[in-house]
């Protein structure tokens, strides 16, 4: 991706998918077209294609070998029965070879077998790709699973296509946009702007654009973090000051133009909160930056694992889903051949993640528990001088003081002091402290449990498992962000 600042810029991965015919009259020729293809591919679409296929003989086999000649990543999509009886010996051999230069293997489809576990393997191919290629005949297919359907999949669910002929080595493109490998968001992301006098101070063996990726996302949100409730809150506070003020003017029947001014100026002030909160752009740079930084976050601290762990994204739409795929291609790219120890793989992630997870939401709930406390004490504190009052002058009556303090008592400190309560409680509600508290609360008891699980995990598996759970359960905090976010835009 060209980009001012490349130094800190992610290259998004693109994946390309191969079905084809099996027997193959010109091998040879079919093979050069689809490196020939590719090449031409890796030229018009900005970033790093990925190659998507099974291993069967014929165009599958032609078209790893065309990924791998071009040094490209290769994503291997095994049915669950494969037959080994559908190869020849050499081509057994070439599938062996080819699959230990394999990026990563999955094996999809049930155990039924048969034609049935090639159509499922060829769906999820054409699921997990942007590109589609085919290389088919036109001719309807003979059996469930064949080039023919995955095709009419493909096409029922708007992938971009590219039908190469194998016999005359045509081809035509279907479902193209007009920049259909044009990826806004990880664009914007990447286009934002580096301090280079900051350089990454976390450890090896992440990336360095991936640590300076995460630097500036990170630094931006917490920079552009537009508090959406503090000026749902600001609004509060000036609408009440405002009224205060009316009351103090009409009981003391004041004639300052000078008042009337600053009655306007709040009362505009608390309207002007309203139009930024629905017409602002800075929410949504700083909710794209927050959930990126979070996604970022948990690839560094996973980074040392065989697979990646990220905060699952379903039901926020695909807006991140470039910047997840690529962050797990360059992970796969990146695997060392001998794993760290399984202990410095702990101790890293409770550090990097974990403990900080912990601290930030130990202090949240602290600050969250303050203002609350703060909040409902002058509630009670307004409520009883309104209760007070209201007893005194029942009582005793507002006379035989001088008429300001007699004026104070009767006019103004009715409206005053039943405002400044509500007012007070309604900043509970605003700021959602019971809410915000009990999930802060909640947040660290599970994250107490979970960093004495990840303690005790003595395998790999065990580890992963642990942290995967982990991610699972941050990530409703990404939602939340989320949701937030778009309840804020269409408020």
């Amino acid at each position: 991706m060209t980009s001012p600042h490349a130094l800190s810029a992610l290259r998004p991965y693109w994946l390309v998918a191969l079905k084809g015919h099996q027997h193959l009259r010109r091998p040879e020729a079919v093979g050069e077209a689809l490196s020939a293809l590719l090449r031409t591919l890796s030229v018009e679409i900005q970033g790093t294609l990925v190659g998507v296929s099974s291993i069967a003989p014929g165009a599958d086999t032609l078209f790893a070998q065309a990924v791998l000649g071009m040094s490209l990543p290769w994503r291997v999509l095994l049915p669950v029965a494969e037959l080994r009886q559908d190869f020849s010996p050499a081509a057994w051999q070439r599938r062996e070879q080819l699959l230990a230069r394999a990026t990563e293997v999955q094996v999809h489809g049930t155990l039924n077998g048969g034609k049935e576990a090639d159509l499922e393997c060829g769906m999820e191919t054409v699921d997990q790709a942007d590109l589609v290629i085919a290389v088919w005949d036109g001719q309807p297919t003979a059996a469930p699973g064949g080039t023919g359907d995955i095709v009419a999949y493909a096409r029922g669910i708007g992938k971009p296509l590219i039908l190469l002929n194998p016999d005359t080595l045509e081809q035509r493109r279907e479902g193209w946009r007009a920049r259909p490998f044009v990826d806004e968001e990880l664009r914007y992301l990447n286009g934002l702007a580096e301090e280079r006098e900051t350089e990454p101070t976390l450890p090896s063996p992440v990336p360095v654009n991936l640590l300076r990726f995460f630097a500036k996302v990170d630094r931006m949100a917490s920079r552009t973090a537009p508090n959406f409730r503090r000026w749902v809150a600001s609004s509060l506070v000036l609408n009440t000051g405002a009224t205060l003020l009316v009351a103090f003017i009409i009981a003391f029947t004041l004639r300052l133009p000078a008042l009337d001014a600053l009655v306007f100026l709040m009362t505009a002030g608390a309207m002007g909160g309203g139009f930024y909160l629905k017409f602002r752009k800075v929410h949504e740079r700083w909710i794209h930056c927050r959930v990126a930084a979070e996604i970022c976050r948990a690839a560094i601290a996973t980074w040392e694992l065989p697979r990646l762990v990220l905060p699952d994204l379903q039901g926020l739409g695909e807006t991140f889903g470039r910047l997840a795929t690529s962050l797990r291609m360059m992970h796969l790219g990146a695997r060392p051949t001998t794993p760290p120890p399984l202990a410095d793989i702990r101790e890293r992630y409770l550090r990097l993640r974990l403990d900080d997870q912990l601290h930030y939401h130990q202090a949240r709930a602290a600050r969250l528990a303050r203002l609350r406390r703060r909040l409902i004490t002058l509630f009670w504190f307004f409520s009883a001088l309104a209760v007070l009052r209201g007893l005194y002058a029942g009582m005793y009556g507002t006379e035989g003081f001088s008429p300001e303090v007699s004026r104070t008592l009767s006019h103004f400190l009715p409206l005053a002091l039943p405002g400044l309560a509500g007012c007070a409680l309604a900043l509970v509600a605003v700021f959602d402290l019971n809410g915000q508290l009990a999930h802060s609360r909640a947040l660290v008891y599970f994250l107490l449990a979970a960093r004495q699980e990840v303690e005790t995990c003595q395998h790999p598996p065990a580890l992963q498992r642990a942290i995967a759970r982990v991610e699972h359960y941050l990530a409703r905090e990404i939602a939340d962000w989320f949701t937030l976010s778009q309840e804020s835009r269409y408020g």
